[in-house]
C-alpha cells in the first residue's frame, strides 16, 4: 500500500533561557504500512529511545504507538494501520535533562496530493515557465513532463520546495506544448498527474489577394476559472515596447488583422487571463511583413487636350495605395467600341497621376472618346 506524507508543522516556543534543543526524526514518506525517517544529531547526551504517536485525526488526540530503542532504526511498520487513515509524528528522548524537545512535523499515510498547474507562458526568448502549486507534504520532489506530437518526456526531476521551471528546449514556434508534473516521496510513492497545461500558439496566415490578416491560436485550457479574454500585443518595426491592439471574448480563438501598413514590420503576441485572478499566459512571438490586397479606391480622368500639334494629352489619377500591377489606355470614336492605344505594367510604386499624348488621333476630322483600366491581381478597373 502506497502512502502519502501530508506535514503539518508543530510550533514550540521556548523560553530565551534554553540553551539547547533535542532534534526528533523527521519523517519522510510511508508505504506498504511502514513509516520512513531520517536520523536527527543530537550531541548533548545519551540515546534513549524513539516515541511514535499516532492518532486517527490530525488534531490528535495522539497516543503512543511504539518506542524504539535502536538509535539507528529508520522504520516501523505499522502493522494494524490497513486502510484506515492515520497521523503520526514522533520525539527523541535523550539523557539531556533542562532541553527542550522538538516534535517532528506530522505526516499522514494517504496517497500523495496531486500537485496543480498554476499557468504554463511563452517567454519572449521562447523559453516556457512552468508554474504549480506546491502539495502540503513539504518533503515531496516533483517530475515534470512535456508533451508534443512526438509523444510524451520526462523532462526534469525537481527537489522539494520548487514550484517553478524554464523549458529552454521547447519548440514553441512549432506547436502548442503540453506540460504535467507529478509528486513524488523517497518511498516511491507518485501521485496522479495533474491537468495537463498547454502554451498558447499562435499563427499568422495571409490567403492571397485577400485584404487582412488572420491570426490564429489554440484555447487556453484548465485554468480553475477558465480564461477571462485574450488581448493581442503589437509592435511596429521592432520598437519597445509592445502595445494592447484588441481584446477578444474567451470564446474566440481567431482574429483579423485589416488596418496594416504593408509598408512596416510587425511583431505579434496573444496574451490569456484568468478569470477573477491576475494569472495571464503568453502565447508565441511572430514577426511579419503583411502583403494586404488594397482595392482600388480612385481612378478618374482629370484632363483632355488638344495640343497645338493636333494631338491629344490624357491626363488622369489613382490610387496610389492600391495594389495595381498594369494599366491601359482606350479610344473610342462611338463610346461604345474602345481600342487599346497603351499599355504598361507597374514597378513597385504608383506615381500619383500619369500624362499620355495620342498623336495618331485625327482630331480636325472627328471628336473621340478615352478610357483607363487599371488592373490588379483580382480585377479589372475602368475610368469614367
Amino acid at each position: 500500500m502506497y502512502r502519502n506524507i501530508t506535514l503539518i508543522l508543530f510550533i514550540v516556543t521556548t523560553s530565551l533561557s534554553a540553551v539547547a534543543q533535542i532534534f526528533s526524526p523527521t519523517l519522510t514518506c510511508f508505504s506498504n504500512d511502514t513509516l520512513f525517517w531520517n536520523l536527527p544529531e543530537n550531541n548533548c547526551g545519551n540515546f534513549q529511545s524513539y516515541q511514535i504517536f499516532a492518532a486517527r485525526q490530525v488534531e490528535g488526540p495522539y497516543t503512543l504507538l511504539a518506542t524504539i530503542a535502536d538509535s539507528t532504526q529508520q522504520t516501523f511498520e505499522h502493522s494494524f494501520s490497513g486502510t484506515a487513515i492515520w497521523y503520526y509524528y514522533m520525539t527523541s528522548q535523550y539523557d539531556c535533562p533542562n532541553q527542550t524537545i522538538i516534535p517532528s512535523d506530522t505526516l499522514s499515510n494517504q496517497p500523495l496530493e496531486t500537485p496543480s498547474i498554476r499557468r504554463v507562458t511563452v517567454q519572449e526568448d521562447s523559453t516556457v515557465v512552468i508554474e504549480w502549486q506546491n502539495i502540503s507534504n513539504s518533503n515531496a520532489s516533483y517530475a515534470l513532463y512535456r508533451s508534443t506530437a512526438t509523444g510524451t518526456e520526462l523532462i526534469a526531476q525537481l527537489p522539494s520546495g520548487t514550484d517553478t521551471f524554464t523549458d529552454t528546449t521547447a519548440p514553441t514556434g512549432v506547436s502548442s506544448i503540453a506540460y504535467t508534473v507529478a509528486a513524488q516521496d523517497t518511498c516511491g510513492n507518485t501521485s496522479a498527474p495533474s491537468l495537463f497545461h498547454r502554451t498558447i500558439h499562435l499563427t499568422v496566415t495571409q490567403a492571397e489577394c485577400q485584404p487582412f490578416i488572420s491570426l490564429n491560436w489554440n484555447t487556453y485550457r484548465n485554468w480553475e476559472n477558465g480564461v477571462d479574454f485574450y488581448q493581442i500585443w503589437l509592435s511596429e518595426n521592432n520598437a519597445a515596447p509592445y502595445l494592447a491592439k484588441d481584446s477578444i471574448p474567451r470564446s474566440d480563438s481567431t482574429f483579423q488583422f485589416t488596418r496594416l501598413d504593408n509598408n512596416l514590420n510587425y511583431c505579434v503576441y496573444i496574451n490569456a487571463k484568468q478569470r477573477f485572478q491576475t494569472t495571464t499566459s503568453t502565447s508565441n512571438v511572430i514577426c511579419f511583413q503583411p502583403n494586404i490586397y488594397k482595392p482600388s479606391a480612385l481612378l478618374a480622368i482629370t484632363d483632355i487636350t488638344v495640343t497645338q500639334d493636333s494631338a491629344v494629352a490624357i491626363q488622369w489619377i489613382w490610387d496610389t495605395l492600391a495594389n495595381i500591377t498594369a494599366y491601359t489606355l482606350e479610344r473610342s470614336e462611338d463610346n461604345v467600341s474602345f481600342t487599346t492605344i497603351f499599355s504598361d505594367a507597374i514597378g513597385t510604386s504608383l506615381p500619383n497621376s500619369l500624362l499620355y499624348t495620342d498623336f495618331d488621333a485625327a482630331v480636325n476630322e472627328k471628336p473621340y472618346y478615352y478610357r483607363v483600366t487599371t488592373k490588379d491581381v483580382l480585377r479589372f478597373y475602368k475610368s469614367l
